[in-house]
């Protein structure tokens, strides 16, 4: 039953606000009908219960759109069911329940002139339906303004001010994860800059160093061949030194798939034979990924080209991902006699994605690079292309 139950609210969650509305408005007549049939009165009297209830109805399906209508609607109903016969008035309940969820759902929604309207408006109804009543009495009209009129009112009022007090939170939070992102841009673009300063110290270094000991080798070569054999493995120290510590330097800026167990300054360069590699890592993140590939590949592929169709994929599927917020995506990698082309479709919004850096790496291939929306229905794809004419079949 507990399940069933959570399934019902689910369902109801779902459903339009004016449908939810609709089915309340029909509720409540349905209610006020019945209730007016077991009333110990003729049927001519309860047939006059279809105005009233008719109205509150009506105002219900206002509530959201039209709060000030909906609350006139819903006095002038309260108002005439002190009109009826006294049978049928006394048993006409869910009217009443009805009134104090209208009252509750208009001071919910309206500020300054309108709230006062819907609360004069309010008042009047209240002050009607105890003067039209048999005996009225200054405790009936007191207990009917604070039941009637206050409590509905300070409730919805208190729900106004825990909704604005969430969408302060939910804002400032907002604001604190945006800032919070761009100290770690800065924080990372300032890490860039030092790693460039020291790439370059260690590059000016080694160049310098291997070049006074390429002159000094080159001095002994033809007197002193052990010497200048010392000097030729003084410059290849120098030379493999200089590389390590540049590859060391180059991992830290470079994002290394964690799952891997090989060190990083010996790993190779990704290529488009390790797309799957690529998929499955986003699938353990996500997003689901499928990869296919259409034509025969070139026998010798240029590493740079390789590499950038492996970069033009992994960003693309990142962004869908990150940016995108999808679900799925699929590449298709597909080589014609001269040109390569990349297609990668997701099942993300059509939003702006930033290309910059995509057509910065493909320009320098004379390739192109295009996005824009996927299927009619929605998504995004891109589309990329870079020329073969130099690659041998």
């Amino acid at each position: 039953m507990p399940v069933r139950l959570q399934d019902l609210r689910a369902r109801l969650r779902a459903w339009p606000p004016l449908r939810v509305d609709a089915a309340l408005a029909t509720v409540v007549f349905v209610e006020a009908l019945i209730e007016a049939a077991f009333t110990a009165a003729p049927w001519s009297a309860r047939a006059e219960v279809v105005i009233p209830a008719a109205l509150m109805a009506a105002a219900l399906v206002l509530r959201r759109r039209e709060s000030l209508v909906s609350t006139a609607l819903a006095a002038v109903a309260i108002a005439s069911v002190s009109l009826l016969r006294t049978s049928v008035a006394d048993g006409l309940e869910g009217l009443f329940i009805a009134w104090l969820f209208v009252t509750y759902s208009m001071a919910s929604r309206e500020e300054g002139r309108r709230l006062l309207a819907g609360t004069l408006i309010g008042l009047a109804a209240v002050t009607a339906a105890i003067a039209l009543a048999p005996h009225p009495s200054a405790a009936d009209f007191l207990f009917g303004v604070v039941i009637f009129l206050a409590a509905p009112t300070f409730a919805g009022r208190t729900l106004r001010s825990r909704v604005r007090l969430g969408q302060a939170l939910a804002a400032k939070a907002t604001q604190l994860d945006r800032e919070r992102g761009r100290r770690a841009q800065e924080a990372a673009a300032d890490e860039r800059a030092r790693i460039a300063g020291e790439l370059h110290d260690v590059v000016a270094h080694a160049l310098g160093a291997m070049t006074i000991q390429a002159a000094a080798a080159r001095r002994l070569a033809d007197k002193d061949a052990a010497r200048a054999a010392g000097a030729f493995e003084a410059i290849e120290h120098t030379g493999r030194e200089a590389l390590g510590e540049i590859r060391t330097l180059l991992d830290v800026l470079r994002a290394e798939d964690a799952s891997t167990a090989e060190d990083p300054a010996l790993a190779p360069q990704p290529s488009l034979s390790t797309l799957e590699d690529l998929a499955e890592r986003l699938r353990r993140a996500g997003l689901q990924v499928e990869v296919a590939q259409q034509g025969v590949t070139p026998a010798k592929l240029p590493t740079g080209v390789d590499l950038t169709a492996y970069r033009v994929v992994q960003e693309a599927l990142e962004a869908a991902l990150e940016h995108g917020h999808a679900g799925a995506a699929s590449v298709l990698v597909r080589f014609t006699d001269h040109e390569l082309l990349i297609e990668v479709s997701d099942d993300g919004p059509r939003g702006d994605r930033n290309l910059l850096g995509l057509q910065e790496r493909v320009r320098v291939f004379g390739g192109r690079v295009e996005a824009g929306g996927g299927q009619p229905g929605g998504g995004h794809v891109l589309r990329a292309g870079l020329p073969l004419e130099s690659v041998p079949a």
